[in-house]
């Protein structure tokens, strides 16, 4: 996984970058998860989802950002 900065999201690049955070939404330990899903617009009718942000916790290395399109 490749991050800018240590204060920075973790940005998923690969299915090996995504396997960490299906391993972490199936992990029992996890007891919080934050999601927020990104479009390209604001207009519910017209917009498509381009990515998901999943946070497990409140330091930036606890948050992933999955890019879908």
């Amino acid at each position: 996984m490749k991050r800018p900065a240590p204060d920075a999201p973790i940005l998923c690049h690969n299915m090996g970058d995504v396997d960490v955070v299906i391993r972490r939404l199936t992990d029992p330990s996890t007891t919080e998860i934050v999601y927020d899903s990104e479009t390209n617009g604001l207009d519910y009718k017209e917009s498509v989802v381009v990515g998901h942000v999943i946070t497990f916790g409140p330091a930036p290395r606890d948050t992933y950002y999955v890019p879908v399109r």
